[in-house]
């Protein structure tokens, strides 16, 4: 849902899921979502079109769950959009180990965070964001960009000859 203030929530679509998934076991909802991404897949490819599954919650909760669900789908059309900045570890080697465990599969990801040039002679800086129970985001300060995960995320997908798209 679009947020008046710009950007995007998320806080409907969790209440929308949660309230449709009441009592129903997580592997249930795991087998419809698979049947669903096998028809959309069939449909996608059918037109050309490349799906890419996210690694996000509420079903799936990290990159490896969006690598058995692609494995479970089976199909060459459904792809990868891996994205660092929700990466439980963002620890460069992890985020490298993570690139390169999707193989081929990564066609899009998003790059994450805020950016700005505090001044206009300074560095480019990621601002630090914690959530809010509207499913907004405050800026808090910056990350240190020493701890920047972004040049592992960047350079393992290079390594891997990814020709998917960064937004």
């Amino acid at each position: 849902m679009k947020a008046p203030q710009g950007g995007g929530r998320y806080d409907v679509a969790r209440r929308t899921w949660d309230a449709a998934h009441e009592g129903v076991p997580v592997e249930q909802a795991w087998q419809w979502c698979r049947q669903c991404l096998v028809e959309a897949a069939r449909y996608a490819g059918d037109f050309g079109v490349t799906p890419a599954l996210h690694h996000h919650k509420p079903l799936i909760d990290n990159y490896r769950q969006m690598l058995r669900m692609i494995r479970e789908v089976d199909s060459p059309h459904l792809k990868a959009c891996l994205d660092a900045p929700i990466l439980k570890n963002k620890n460069p080697a992890n985020v490298r180990r993570a690139v390169l465990e999707t193989g081929d599969l990564p066609v899009q990801s998003h790059f994450g965070g805020e950016y700005e040039r505090v001044d206009p002679a300074g560095p480019i800086r990621r601002a630090s964001l914690r959530p809010l129970p509207d499913g907004r985001y405050e800026r808090f300060g910056y990350e240190d960009s020493a701890s920047d995960y972004h040049p592992a995320f960047a350079g393992a997908l290079c390594e891997i000859g990814c020709r998917g798209w960064m937004n």
